[in-house]
């Protein structure tokens, strides 16, 4: 797990990982966050450093790890601030001039800490500033086209949704049976906490996803314009200061898609069920960039099918992979808000 030493203290590999990115990192003490974005295995520290400045450093288990994916993603990264959307942080380069380091069995990067701070409830000038930054990057990601391997992860075109397609899969998968077997699982897990949000998620789940499913079989048919999408753009990840978008992060689940992938995810963590905000925050990302009919229905779709299988995903790492969290009282809480707007969803279908 952690290579850093309680109090901020840096350990010998942190210290040869930083000085692989150079002087700026001397005098640096650390902060951990915790794991980067849940599933990934990537741990995240925040750095700071003598100088006044702050970087994010992130650690990946090598045998978790394709690097020519992240180093297209950095490309990508390079891309899109270069077009003018700065709220991206740049990776560094290292001494040898990539951007990666490997030591002790684990890739490394580090970039800049970006300024701000998430939150947008209440504001309609937020939410408008989040969705012209959304729309943004959108447009500046169009324009990239990634090389030799990495093209398979970062292209255009027009076809149906891969996505779309990847949870029909996952509700055929998550059945009556693997059901039963996650409540059996619930009940002898020693995280106790857990045990009646998982039994509430698994009943609104196979309530809700044969009528999901039905929607799903005909939105992963539709074809629509495919591009480098960040695929996991939520609350957390769009920074502010003041009412000024200042971070756009953590784009490691990044590869193309349709936009109507991010649509739903940034507005369904920020809004929620709140149709009127969704109109209102569509109309505002529509100023920069317009939404052809296709890709306005499957925003609805890739909303319904994320409430309908994000509960589910954190039941099967739990319980299944037998996954463990250095915060687990953010994952009750995550769980709570899952939970949420599911009950929602079963009283619509």
């Amino acid at each position: 797990m952690s290579n850093l030493m309680a109090g901020g203290l840096l350990s010998p590999t942190n210290a040869a990982v930083l000085s692989a990115f150079g002087a700026r990192t001397s005098g640096a003490t650390v902060h951990e966050l915790g794991e980067g974005g849940g599933f990934s295995q990537a741990q995240v520290w925040r750095v700071a450093t003598a100088s006044g400045e702050n970087f994010a450093l992130r650690r990946t288990p090598a045998d978790s790890f394709d690097r020519s994916r992240v180093e297209g993603l950095h490309r990508l990264l390079a891309w899109v601030h270069g077009r003018g959307v700065t709220q991206v942080p740049l990776p560094l380069a290292a001494s040898h001039g990539g951007t990666l380091v490997l030591r002790d069995d684990a890739w490394w990067q580090l970039e800049p800490w970006m300024p701000g701070a998430p939150g947008t409830k209440g504001s309609p000038v937020r939410l408008a500033a989040a969705m012209h930054c959304l729309a943004r990057f959108h447009l500046a990601a169009a324009t990239f086209d990634g090389a030799g391997p990495q093209v398979k992860w970062y292209f255009t075109g027009f076809a149906p949704s891969r996505g779309l397609a990847e949870r029909l899969g996952h509700i055929a998968r998550w059945n009556a049976a693997e059901c039963m077997v996650l409540r059996g699982l619930a009940q002898e897990y020693d995280w106790k906490e857990l045990c009646p949000l998982a039994r509430e998620i698994l009943e609104l789940y196979e309530h809700a996803a044969p009528a999901v499913a039905a929607r799903l079989r005909l939105g992963s048919e539709t074809p629509v314009p495919l591009q480098p999408c960040l695929r996991d753009v939520w609350h957390d990840h769009v920074l502010f200061t003041g009412d000024v978008v200042t971070g756009l992060i953590d784009a490691h689940a990044c590869r193309s898609d349709t936009v109507a992938t991010d649509l739903a995810r940034l507005l369904g963590s920020l809004v929620g069920d709140d149709r009127q905000a969704w109109e209102t925050a569509l109309q505002a990302y529509q100023e920069l960039r317009p939404l052809s009919l296709n890709e306005r229905g499957l925003i609805e779709l890739f909303d319904s099918s994320g409430t309908l299988l994000n509960g589910m995903t954190w039941l099967h790492s739990c319980l299944r992979l037998k996954h463990r969290f250095s915060h687990p009282q953010r994952i009750l809480d995550r769980l709570d808000q899952i939970l949420k707007r599911l009950r929602h969803l079963a009283e619509r279908v």
